[in-house]
C-alpha cells in the first residue's frame, strides 16, 4: 500500500506540474477501481518475479553445500523449473493481456519478445567466442561457461 500512496502523490505533483506548464485543466479522481488495478498489477508482478528464485532455492540441499559437494540435479528439478517456466510465461500473458486488453497482441508480445530475447541470447554467446579467437592484445581466452556448449573451441 506503501507505493500506491506514493503513486497517488507522485501523480499529484506532475498533475499540478502538466497544468501549469501547458496551461490545461486536468481533474484528480480517486478511482477505486484503478487504484485496485494497481494494487492487483503489483501483487501480479512480485509473484512472476518471486516464484522462480523461490523453487530455485528450495531444490538446494543444504548438506551439499556445506560440504561443497557437487549439487547435481534431482529427477523432479528440471520438470519442476520447466513448469514453473510455463506458470510464469501463462502469467505474462495474462498480465500483458489485462494491461493491453487485446488477447492477440498480448501473447504476441510476450511470446515475441521471449523469441527476440532467446536469438539475442544466442548471437551474444556467439559475438564472445567468435571475438575470443580474434588476437587482442592483453585480453584472455573466453570465460569457460560461455564456450561450454559449443565444440569444438569457438571459431
Amino acid at each position: 500500500m506503501a507505493f500506491e500512496s506514493a503513486n497517488t502523490g507522485v501523480s499529484y505533483l506532475l498533475r499540478g506540474l502538466v497544468q501549469q506548464t501547458f496551461h490545461i485543466i486536468i481533474p484528480f479522481v480517486l478511482d477505486p477501481a484503478i487504484i485496485g488495478g494497481d494494487v492487483l498489477i503489483g501483487l501480479v508482478t512480485a509473484l512472476i518475479f518471486g516464484l522462480m528464485p523461490i523453487v530455485q532455492a528450495a531444490n538446494i540441499r543444504p548438506l551439499n553445500v556445506i560440504r561443497e559437494l557437487p549439487g547435481g540435479h534431482r529427477s523432479g528439478s528440471t520438470a519442476l523449473t520447466i513448469a514453473l517456466l510455463l506458470l510464469v510465461s501463462a502469467l505474462f500473458c495474462l498480465l500483458s493481456v489485462v494491461v493491453l486488453n487485446n488477447v492477440i497482441l498480448g501473447i504476441g508480445a510476450v511470446y515475441g519478445t521471449f523469441i527476440f530475447l532467446g536469438l539475442l541470447s544466442l548471437f551474444s554467446r556467439w559475438w564472445c567466442c567468435w571475438s575470443a579467437s580474434c588476437p587482442f592484445p592483453n585480453v584472455s581466452a573466453c570465460p569457460t561457461w560461455v564456450c561450454s556448449c559449443w565444440e569444438p573451441r569457438c571459431s
